[in-house]
């Protein structure tokens, strides 16, 4: 490139422009695939969150129908099968339900021999645990 008074030619200004729009499009398209790929790994932490949500959700479920039976039933050896919805659970104070947000569930729990034993559904927007019946 030779600079004079009369500036740089037709043929140098054509080639630097080329070399701008060339590191200009590759620069699109790093972010662009950076860009994508933090998408992805957002998406799966946030499924691997909402997964662990949902089952400390059912955990929490099964311990407060656990406590509901020992409290409510606590001579009683033998008790069928009883539907402790989260609503229930709520108002006796033994579950959070604020904390799932709009996640509804009830526990399936019976009491054979003075053992307690439950079991947890619940559902989140589309998800419905295996088994979960509407009621």
């Amino acid at each position: 490139m030779n600079l004079n008074k009369r500036g740089w030619g037709y043929f140098q200004m054509a080639w630097m422009s080329g070399i701008i729009l060339f590191f200009f499009l590759l620069t699109i398209i790093l972010i662009v695939r950076f860009y994508n790929s933090m998408d992805l790994e957002l998406k799966k932490s946030s499924a691997s969150v909402e997964a662990k949500t949902r089952e400390k959700m059912v955990d929490d479920l099964e311990r407060a129908a656990n406590a509901y039976m020992e409290h409510n039933y606590e001579g009683i050896r033998d008790v069928n099968e009883i539907r402790l919805t989260s609503n229930k659970l709520f108002k006796a104070g033994l579950f959070a339900k604020d904390l799932y947000g709009s996640c509804t569930g009830y526990a399936i729990a019976s009491k054979t021999n003075g053992i307690v034993r439950s079991k947890g559904y619940i559902k989140c927007g589309s998800y419905k645990s295996p088994g979960f019946d509407n009621y």
